[in-house]
């Protein structure tokens, strides 16, 4: 199936329009907070008129969003009349977002095109681009294919195992880190379909790609661990290595630096972060800490998916004999 250039792009029906019309509000997306559109009729200067509008709610983290859309009521007679107004918003407050008005004596008009048996449509187009979170970092919008992509050949979709959401990127920003990707891409434009390991989740694959974008995750040894863990073996699993390097860089920067974990020191040999086992090298202060290090790295009880010493890289060899000399 051909994902839409709007991740939403639907019309909605209005039964009894010309009997029994009544403010409606319809569901229009619930990603991150739920979005509305609200259809109210109003009176000025003795008209009545019927307008549209976009609205949201429930926004717990007070997110700000930036999204493209369209509301427009439908003539069914005169397609002329339809003129589709694309509107883009940074949306940074709960407040309402101008869609389309008309009046309502015209509509209830016999010949005026907008009523078929009573009922008046409503079309929807919404798209949501990004997300921006406190500290006005942009974070990217992965279900559904960044605007126009589609249709160019520029989307890379990602498929998860089982009923996970189906996570869509533009190619440029992919090439720049992918071999694989930027040769597939080559001669034509066409979108590219991968597969995602069964043991990968969608919610830490979309993590990976926002570091992968250029979004500086606020992630901190202490607290988020485990996210930095999955991250690392997305990160080398599929060879981002500029997430490899990011996540490294906030070990480095958050851990205690008395602290001492064998978790810490087996991923550093696992995935050859360098600049970690260096810096936990130098907080080994005498012959007896460099054969602790030295045990934890090649622990008895390990088993045969942890790492030893003989998986160690030659840099992280270099720097465990330049540590041993320096206690000569």
């Amino acid at each position: 199936m051909i994902p839409p250039k709007f991740e939403v792009n639907e019309i909605h029906e209005i039964p009894n329009f010309d009997e029994n019309f009544t403010d409606h509000e319809i569901l229009v997306h619930n990603g991150c907070a739920l979005w509305y559109v609200h259809v109210e009729a109003y009176e000025d200067d003795d008209e009545r008129w019927i307008n549209a509008r976009l609205h949201y709610e429930e926004n717990p983290l007070n997110l700000k969003f930036k999204i493209i859309y369209s509301i427009m009521f439908i003539n069914n007679d005169e397609p002329a009349q339809n003129k589709k107004v694309v509107r883009d918003e940074i949306v940074d407050c709960e407040h309402y977002f101008p869609g389309d008005e008309i009046s309502m004596d015209y509509v209830l008009k016999k010949n005026s095109g907008y009523l078929e048996k009573g009922v008046l449509k409503i079309q929807i187009l919404f798209h949501m681009e990004s997300i921006i979170v406190v500290g006005e970092t942009s974070m990217f919008h992965f279900l559904s294919p960044p605007f126009n992509s589609w249709e160019k050949g520029h989307t890379m979709t990602f498929k998860p195992s089982g009923d996970q959401e189906t996570i869509y990127c533009h190619h440029q920003m992919l090439k720049l880190h992918f071999k694989t990707i930027s040769d597939a891409f080559k001669g034509s434009a066409r979108n590219i379909g991968l597969d995602v390991p069964d043991c990968i989740k969608s919610v830490y694959f979309q993590g990976a790609l926002q570091t992968l974008h250029g979004v500086f995750l606020d992630v901190k040894f202490d607290r988020d661990y485990s996210k930095i863990l999955y991250s690392l073996r997305i990160a080398h699993y599929f060879e981002m290595n500029n997430v490899t390097r990011f996540m490294e860089r906030q070990l480095v920067e958050t851990r205690s630096k008395d602290e001492f974990l064998a978790t810490l020191v087996s991923t550093a040999v696992e995935y050859k972060l360098e600049k970690l086992l260096k810096v936990m090298l130098r907080n080994c202060e005498s012959m007896e800490d460099l054969a602790r290090f030295l045990s934890v790295v090649d622990k008895k009880e390990k088993t045969d998916d942890d790492p030893g010493i003989d998986e160690m890289s030659s840099e992280a060899m270099k720097s465990v004999v330049a540590k041993f000399l320096s206690f000569d």
